[in-house]
C-alpha cells in the first residue's frame, strides 16, 4: 500500500495550501496598503518561501510545520486588519496531521 505522501490526496492538499498561502499574500497586500508594516517585504518574502516549501514538500510532516507557520502569519494579518475594521474569515487549511 502506498505512503499516505504518495496518493493523490497529498498533492491535492499541496495545492489547496499554496492557494491559501496566495489568498494570504492578498490579505498582506490589502493591509499594507491601509497602513501595515511589511518592512523590507518580510512577511511578503516569507510567504514566498512558504510556498516554495509545500511545493518542495515530500511528507505531512512537512507540511503541517508549513501550515503551522502559514496559520500564525494568518492570524497576524488578520488581527491587524481587524484593528482597522476589516473582517475576515478564517481559511480552511487541510488537515495535514501526519499519521503515526
Amino acid at each position: 500500500m502506498p505512503d499516505k505522501e504518495d496518493t493523490q490526496q497529498f498533492i491535492n492538499d499541496k495545492a489547496i495550501i499554496i492557494n491559501l498561502i496566495d489568498e494570504l499574500m492578498e490579505r498582506l497586500e490589502d493591509a499594507v496598503a491601509l497602513g501595515m508594516d511589511d518592512e523590507n517585504s518580510v512577511i511578503y518574502n516569507d510567504l514566498n518561501l512558504l510556498k516554495d516549501d509545500t511545493d518542495a514538500a515530500n511528507s505531512y510532516f512537512v507540511l503541517s510545520e508549513i501550515v503551522h507557520h502559514a496559520k500564525q502569519v494568518e492570524k497576524n494579518i488578520d488581527t491587524w486588519l481587524s484593528s482597522m475594521g476589516r473582517v475576515t474569515g478564517d481559511l480552511n487549511w487541510p488537515d495535514t496531521t501526519p499519521e503515526l
